[in-house]
């Protein structure tokens, strides 16, 4: 299925299979879907994290802002997967593909690294 991740500042289009472990093996641990990312959720975009990245100090990704204050902050590599609408993820589709691209087009420093930031 087709995802794209966030890792090191960069986003990669990837074809992988959907299945369980290769999904963690995206995020480097357990699966935590990150739900409050408004743009994504009205798209059918899944949002996953690493559910232990903050605890692991990993390197910061996507900054989720709102007006001038910080929301979350995403850590670690980030994967982005469709959703079938009943239960399952699914492979992104081309318009998905380009609502990220859109919607992760500004960066900003943060703790001395350029980050994605989303304004909610």
């Amino acid at each position: 299925m087709k995802v794209i991740v966030l890792s090191d500042g960069c986003l990669v289009e990837k074809d992988i299979p959907n299945q369980l472990k290769d999904l963690q093996r995206e995020v480097k641990g357990q699966l935590e879907k990150v739900s409050f990312i408004d743009e994504f959720n009205k798209h059918s975009i899944i949002t996953l994290v690493n559910e232990d990245g903050k605890m692991l100090n990993e390197v910061p990704q996507l900054v989720v802002a709102h007006e001038i204050y910080i929301v979350d902050i995403l850590v670690g590599d980030v994967l982005f997967v469709g959703f079938d609408g009943v239960s399952d993820f699914c492979g992104l589709s081309d318009e998905q593909v380009a609502i990220i691209k859109r919607t992760l087009c500004k960066k900003i420093t943060y703790k001395g690294k350029m980050v994605y930031v989303i304004d909610q």
